[in-house]
């Protein structure tokens, strides 16, 4: 198949990228050439930016199908959409399962109540994130009709994570110890592997296949997604540091766990994702998924984004 793809160099895309070439298909990028630009010499790639009118290269061509991983500003899906709703068969939007009102508290299915469309601001902050998204979704399911197959990943992991939040803690592991843990080991948490995204991804693309689909991993608690970091690193000490000691010392604990705010709410963030295992979404254990990411983060270092995650040394004086 002859592919459009909107992104492709980072995490998510990066994955999806991969998959598609070694099954075969001839892809084209279109990205900024900003982050890992030397990536995938087999495609072709096109710069630029969606901000502003799109050139000859992609207005000019048709193709099989666009997959669009880093769509964030509805005005800018309204113009991609503008620009192939006549020049390919389907659009493939990457969203995520953050457009739900997760008010209703109960596990979330693609007909679940969605947050109100944000159209007033193009920042994209915690609370304009889902909104934006669920505005972005309106622009394509718009223009295409059935031609819109609807992604709504939760929290995804795996190698090249460049958001920090699971690589985090593969690297504090990594670093040695003590790690604190919160006091919220039993709380469930969803995690998906992206490189399972990907596959699934790329299924329902030669498939042609419509509709939404949640693509969210098996529910399991905070603690059993540690464990595989307990097991690899058994010299590394745990310790639980209650919320209200993170207080007393005036730290954020939502910022400094990262994960922790998917914890805050036990059910409000579980997805129910039957309809994409029932279209054959493989899920591969979380305990492979974090050896993956520990060989990587060895390898290469995680992404240091602190952004207020509890450091060694704020650990240590917690502790203390």
């Amino acid at each position: 198949m002859n592919l459009l793809v909107f992104g492709g160099t980072q995490f998510v895309g990066r994955h999806l990228v991969e998959t598609l070439l070694r099954r075969g298909h001839a892809l084209t990028l279109f990205h900024r050439g900003i982050t890992n630009s030397g990536l995938f010499p087999r495609a072709t790639h096109i710069h630029g930016d969606r901000r502003q009118p799109y050139s000859e290269a992609i207005t000019g061509q048709s193709w099989d199908a666009v997959i669009d991983v880093n769509g964030y500003i509805p005005s800018e899906l309204r113009r991609s959409c503008d620009a192939l709703v006549s020049r390919t068969g389907r659009y493939h939007f990457v969203s995520t399962i953050s457009v739900y009102d997760t008010e209703s508290g109960l596990e979330l299915n693609e007909t679940s109540p969605m947050l109100p469309a944000i159209d007033h601001t193009e920042e994209v902050t915690a609370e304009t994130y889902g909104g934006l998204k669920v505005a972005c979704e309106r622009e394509v399911r718009d223009a295409f009709g059935e031609r819109a197959t609807l992604f709504r990943p939760g929290l995804l992991i795996g190698p090249y994570d460049h958001t920090y939040r699971f690589p985090y803690w593969v690297q504090r592991f990594v670093d040695g110890g003590p790690v604190a843990v919160p006091d919220k080991l039993d709380c469930p948490l969803q995690q998906l592997d992206a490189r399972d995204l990907a596959e699934f991804t790329a299924d329902l693309v030669e498939r042609d296949q419509p509709g939404t689909f949640n693509t969210a991993g098996e529910t399991a608690t905070f603690g059993a997604f540690l464990a595989p970091l307990r097991a690899r690193f058994l010299a590394v000490e745990v310790a639980t540091v209650p919320e209200a000691r993170l207080q007393e010392h005036g730290i954020d604990p939502m910022r400094a766990f990262p994960l922790l705010f998917r914890l805050s709410a036990a059910r409000g963030i579980l997805a129910d994702s039957s309809r994409a295992l029932a279209e054959g979404l493989r899920r591969r254990p979380i305990a492979e998924s974090v050896t993956d990411v520990a060989d990587w983060v060895q390898s290469n270092g995680a992404p240091v984004r602190e952004n207020g995650a509890l450091s060694a040394a704020q650990t240590a004086r917690l502790l203390g």
